[in-house]
Formats: C-alpha cells, sequence, structure tokens
C-alpha cells in the first residue's frame, strides 16, 4: 500500500504546459494544429464553468495559464501569484510562474522561479527541461 502524499502536495492531476492545458480543458486542442493555433478564449470558458462548480487551486492555475495564453500574461501571472498559498510546493505553479515571468522579461524573477520548480521537480525530464529553461533565463538576464 503507497502512502498518502502529505497534505501539502496537489494531486498529480495538473497539465499546465501550454498543450497540456488546451487538452486538459477540452479533451483536445479543439482540432487546432498547434498551441498557437487553439482557441485559447475557450478554453478559458471552460476553466470558467469548472471552477464555477468546484474551487480548486489546479483548476485556477490552469485557468490562468490558458488566460495568459489568450493574451493576457500579466492578468494570468496575477491570478497565479494569487495562488501561492495554496500552490507553494507544488512544482507546476513555479513553472508555469517562471514561464510568465519570463514571457514579461522579468528573468531575474523567472530564474528565482524556474529554481524552486528545479527543487520540487519530481523526475529526470523535468528537471532536464528546467535546467534548460532556468540556464537560458540566466543567460538573458
Amino acid at each position: 500500500m503507497r502512502a498518502a502524499p502529505p497534505a501539502s502536495t496537489p494531486p498529480a492531476r495538473s497539465c499546465c504546459s501550454t498543450s497540456r492545458t488546451a487538452r486538459c480543458g477540452t479533451g483536445k486542442r479543439s482540432g487546432a494544429p498547434t498551441a498557437a493555433h487553439t482557441r485559447w478564449d475557450r478554453i478559458v470558458a471552460y476553466y470558467d464553468r469548472l471552477a464555477a462548480l468546484a474551487s480548486d487551486p489546479i483548476v485556477e492555475l490552469n485557468r490562468a495559464v490558458a488566460i495568459a495564453q489568450a493574451g493576457d500574461v500579466a492578468g494570468g501571472l496575477a491570478r497565479i501569484d494569487s495562488l501561492a498559498p495554496a500552490l507553494e510546493g507544488y512544482q507546476y505553479f513555479h513553472a508555469a510562474r517562471a514561464d510568465l515571468l519570463r514571457r514579461l522579461d522579468a528573468r531575474d524573477a523567472a530564474a528565482d522561479a524556474y529554481a524552486r520548480a528545479l527543487e520540487l521537480a519530481g523526475n529526470a525530464a523535468e528537471r532536464a527541461f528546467l535546467e534548460r529553461r532556468l540556464a537560458e533565463t540566466r543567460q538573458a538576464v
């Protein structure tokens, strides 16, 4: 029998990468061939409905990512920042936050968030990705 994760660890059902968020919101990417072609306004609307059904910080995190992908990067970041108390120990919170900070050219803060996500990374592939992003972000500073 496996031990339950610590209470501060959100369940492993999040999908905060751009393409994963699209698939979570619609079951697929609405037929779009790439994340850039995704109808992010529809993804936001799906998350709005889901959030209305049940308040959940993971849903809100994914909603914030979708808002940023829809064009409101600063708004998405503000929503992510508001989730800090609930998701401090959650790798994908820090990774999503880092990506939005990087997109807003806040490189020092992005590097800090990538470093925190890296501390929490659960597998080698995630660590390798975060190490690359952290190195790229530090080079750009």
